[in-house]
């Protein structure tokens, strides 16, 4: 009787631990629209307009404070306000230096700042933010870099 009882206290906690760690990865792999992952980001763009992103363009987005974001769009810094309610966003108006950059950086940088001036939704999934139109088709696809600075 007492080996049964143990056997089947295993058996439940094993059930148990199954159970919870299934959850945990469906939540991990679901996108979330908690506009507390976007506090205090950094995020590089690895994707624009369905065209990979070189690295070394360095195309960011930074939300340092609320109703504010920043960052760098290939050999330019740009601000801009940002208003985020639920899964929408609204960038604008978006203000940047000038420097010229040279082609074919001049190219990726219009249609990064574009793109971020079209952006009307967004995810996070993990450590990948979207951009995405109205239509729900991405604009930029970005990785984490971090999320304190």
């Amino acid at each position: 009787m007492a080996v049964r009882d143990s056997l089947f206290r295993s058996v439940s906690h094993l059930a148990l631990i199954s159970i919870s760690a299934g959850m945990l990865c469906a939540c991990a792999a679901a996108p979330t629209n908690d506009e507390a992952g976007l506090e205090r980001s950094e995020w590089l763009a690895v994707e624009v307009s369905g065209k990979t992103a070189d690295d070394r363009t360095n195309s960011t987005l930074r939300f340092p404070d609320e109703g504010t974001v920043e960052g760098n769009s290939a050999c330019n810094q740009f601000n801009a306000t940002v208003k985020i309610d639920g899964n929408t966003i609204s960038l604008g108006p978006i203000t940047a230096t000038e420097r010229r950059c040279g082609l074919p950086d001049d190219d990726l940088e219009k249609a990064y700042l574009a793109a971020l001036g079209e952006a009307k939704t967004w995810e996070i999934d993990i450590n990948t933010l979207r951009l995405m139109d109205a239509g729900g088709k991405m604009l930029i696809r970005f990785k984490r870099l971090g999320t304190t600075f």
